[in-house]
């Protein structure tokens, strides 16, 4: 009866320990919290979705790596006049383009899904005819992101209040395999919130060899 008594509480005292590293550590790491931003999106959560995620922050790094990464392979790369010019442009409409972003982004939380462009796009009143795509939908469908599942998390490398966790993902229409470098920053409360993509273009360059090969 003592040693079944013993197992018994032996037993206890390691799921209480068990439990305790889940609570006081697990919860606190970065993979938990990209987690829980995954669960957001499956839940249309669009509130726990911002608390997890810098949506101003990531939507500004990506659309600079992504316009950084269009015109380093562009036609006029190797005219600096005219790489500056579309700096200077693309800085200006930075601003509207965010915002456009960030209202279908959240939009896309909520609902499930990406809106289309042919569901989404206006028509213009005086030609009568579908509007110029819109910067956003060109800026996901460039990104290639629409398209991929995710695999799993094959690290997490902290330095202070800031941290790297690679997400293997499936690249669907091409069956190719990536790993990404979220980006992410310890909050107050200890959790953890998404603020960018740090090897984006990198991913880029790559999608963009594996269609030129396909």
């Amino acid at each position: 009866m003592n040693k079944k008594r013993s197992i018994i509480i032996a037993a206890l005292l390691l799921i209480a320990a068990i439990a305790g590293w889940y609570f006081l550590y697990f919860t606190k790491t970065p993979a938990y919290s990209l987690n829980l931003v995954r669960e957001s999106v499956q839940k249309h959560d669009v509130n726990a979705f911002k608390q997890h995620v810098d949506v101003d922050a990531f939507i500004s790094s990506t659309y600079d790596d992504i316009m950084e990464f269009t015109i380093e392979n562009s036609e006029f790369k190797d005219n600096p006049l005219s790489i500056n010019f579309a700096k200077g442009l693309i800085a200006m409409i930075k601003p509207a383009a965010a915002g456009a972003i960030k209202e279908e982004l959240l939009k896309a939380v909520e609902k499930g899904s990406w809106q289309d462009e042919k569901n989404t796009g206006t028509t213009d009143s005086t030609a009568q005819k579908p509007a110029a795509p819109s910067q956003s939908n060109q800026i996901v469908e460039k990104s290639g992101l629409k398209s991929v599942a995710f695999q799993g998390i094959e690290y997490t490398k902290k330095d202070g209040t800031t941290a790297l966790v690679g997400i293997k993902i499936h690249e669907q229409t091409l069956g190719t395999s990536y790993v990404l470098d979220i980006q992410m920053s310890e909050l107050d409360n200890g959790s953890w919130q998404v603020t960018g993509i740090a090897n984006l273009k990198d991913y880029l360059q790559e999608l963009q060899k594996a269609k030129e090969n396909a």
